[in-house]
């Protein structure tokens, strides 16, 4: 097996951790940067909150495909681990261009469920010419994805085995890129090009692929940080605030004319009993339970909010990573397979601060 397909699926730490050389990598250009950032402030009772969530990573890469049951299709669209916002649209399109294969327009079709990957595959089926009808436990604010950091990087999930698993990739993320690049020129979806620094001990040689999706990296002599001299890089990428891009998200598919239906899925059955003939199963780790699919293992990721300060860059290191939000400044960095409930730590919560506190020189 090629070892890449595991690697992208290590978690933010692991795969920062992966590669210690200071080596210039032919992907970037070099220059120095003198003028220094200010760091954010990373005392404890600058602490508004600590939240949990289960990030839904699936073996042998997302699902994406269709399946005939009890006389209806079922489009699975799941398992993105990690990248769930990262990769969100493009997977969404090609959801939308398999439900062409089998359904005519205009036609109602069944998304289940309200995370970021079901309102973009709501939104891109819309977009087809469907009408969709959305169930759902939980609404945003109440889903996991309203607690994802987020940053434009396509790691923290399985891509899966063979050539064609590996172009299916290349594809989701050249779309998605596209699509939150024409985003990025309207404020309302809160979706911001920011500077992101890296010192070089978190360097790695990223896969080919990623690297095509991503903006050249531009090599520094010298961090533009307070603290000791350290070489790293820095890329332009996007910075997504989940508080704002979800809801942004909800008013255009219900603009479009979508509909909500609170409902609970505990079988597949349940799935089964929907009166379209076309059901978009977007349910995350919850797919799990309702389809059988043993291939989805929780990871739980947990986040530090600190009052927000107008800071405009973002930083990853060997100890986490820091984004600033318009209501808070996240502090992320864990990595814990197989946790099967999202509970703060208030360990984890010392130990991010810590360590942020460590690599700033505070």
């Amino acid at each position: 097996m090629d070892p890449r397909h595991r690697e992208w699926g290590i978690g933010r730490r692991g795969f920062l951790g992966a590669l210690g050389s200071a080596a210039i990598l032919p992907w970037m250009t070099r220059r120095s940067e003198p003028e220094l950032l200010r760091p954010p402030n990373l005392v404890a009772p600058r602490v508004l909150r600590q939240v949990a969530g289960l990030r839904p990573f699936r073996k042998g890469g997302l699902r994406l495909e269709l399946e005939q049951l009890g006389g209806r299709h079922l489009l699975h669209h799941y398992g993105h681990g990690g990248a769930g916002v990262t990769l969100s649209f493009g997977s969404a399109e090609l959801a939308a261009e398999l439900a062409l294969t089998v359904q005519p327009r205009p036609t109602e079709v069944a998304v289940v469920g309200s995370g970021v990957i079901g309102l973009t595959s709501a939104l891109t089926l819309l977009e087809a010419g469907f009408s969709v009808r959305i169930y759902a436990k939980d609404f945003p604010p109440g889903t996991t994805s309203d607690l994802a950091g987020a940053e434009w990087l396509p790691i923290g999930m399985d891509v899966g085995e063979g050539a064609a698993a590996e172009a299916r990739f290349q594809d989701i993320m050249r779309r998605a890129y596209r699509r939150f690049e024409r985003l990025a020129a309207d404020p309302e979806w809160a979706v911001y090009r920011r500077p992101a620094y890296e010192p070089a001990d978190a360097e790695v040689q990223l896969p080919k692929a990623v690297l095509d999706a991503l903006s050249p990296a531009t090599h520094l002599d010298r961090l533009p940080f307070p603290g000791p001299d350290r070489a790293g890089h820095v890329r332009e990428t996007f910075l997504i605030e989940p508080p704002r891009f979800l809801p942004r998200l909800m008013r255009e598919v219900l603009k479009r004319g979508a509909s909500l239906q609170a409902r609970t899925f505990t079988k597949v059955d349940d799935l089964l009993a929907l009166p379209e003939n076309l059901i978009v199963v977007c349910l995350g780790l919850g797919a799990r339970e309702v389809l059988g699919d043993d291939r989805l293992e929780p990871v739980q990721g947990q986040l530090v909010h600190l009052f927000p300060e107008p800071l405009e860059y973002l930083v990853t290191h060997r100890g986490g990573y820091i984004f600033p939000r318009h209501d808070a400044i996240v502090l992320g960095g864990t990595w814990e397979p197989g946790v099967r409930e999202a509970r703060p730590n208030p360990l984890t919560q010392r130990q991010l601060l810590a360590r942020h506190r460590r690599w700033f020189g505070l």
